[in-house]
């Protein structure tokens, strides 16, 4: 790789900003990559959910870790000498860093950061990459872009949508889905719970026993317990949540 084509590909992100003291938890939330319907990434703790919606209809997911790491850390200049050496460029350094290919191996080499500094490198999932954020501190619309052989760019979102969680609550137990979506999930316990349009205001709707929910809320009126909560399994059908309320004595 060239000089010219380093500068052409920073040059990229020239209108945003890497953001000093960045913290791993400014990230968090939902991303929608801007170039492909149904793709999106998920930032958690120190943690990436890459998921896509497959042409069955099922969902594709990977998870990985992320971090800062020190552009001048020895084992990443030790790296960038193999790699010259290897393309014949003994004499001068070009550096190659920002898009190699970290192994486990390699990481353990290497101490991720949780916050960003004037010289840190965005570790994705093994892949380093510069990063850039357009607004901060970050919000939904915020656009950002990681940058490496290529350039995915991404659009904060302020949540996946209801097709994807309720196929992720299929999938996955409420621990793993309070850590990816800060979202809680219980299931009902009572053979039919009915649903309330407001607390005591009965609808004629209803959800039966294992349904799944996520509790938004609570909120007690006269000694009762009531949930505020949204339920995705038919987001299938009308792409939409049922919203409601159920007595907190339905559900467990």
């Amino acid at each position: 790789m060239k000089k010219s084509l380093l500068l052409s590909i920073f040059l990229l992100i020239s209108n945003l900003s890497m953001a000093q003291n960045l913290k791993l938890s400014d990230l968090k939330g939902v991303w929608e990559f801007a170039l492909y319907e149904n793709n999106f990434y998920i930032f958690y703790e120190d943690s990436v959910a890459s998921i896509g919606l497959r042409s069955n209809g099922e969902l594709g997911i990977s998870f990985g870790k992320v971090g800062f790491i020190d552009e001048d850390d020895p084992y990443l200049i030790k790296l960038d000498s193999i790699q010259n050496a290897d393309r014949g460029n003994k004499n001068e350094l070009i550096p190659l860093h920002f898009r190699v290919n970290l192994t486990d191996e390699d990481i353990k080499h290497i101490k991720l950061k949780n916050v960003s500094g004037k010289k840190n490198l965005f570790y994705d999932d093994g892949v380093l990459s510069s990063l850039g954020i357009e607004d901060y501190p970050i919000q939904t619309g915020t656009r950002m872009e990681i940058i490496n052989s290529n350039v995915h760019i991404y659009i904060k979102r302020k949540d996946l949508p209801p097709l994807f969680i309720h196929k992720l609550s299929l999938k996955y137990p409420t621990q793993i889905l309070k850590r990816m979506l800060d979202k809680t999930f219980m299931k009902i316990k009572m053979p039919k719970s009915f649903i309330y349009s407001k607390p005591t205001i009965l609808s004629k709707m209803y959800l039966i026993k294992d349904d799944q929910v996520e509790v938004v809320r609570e909120k007690e009126i006269k000694g009762t317990k009531w949930l505020n909560f949204r339920y995705y399994g038919n987001s299938e059908k009308t792409g939409k949540p049922i919203e409601g309320w159920i007595k907190k004595s339905d559900i467990g």
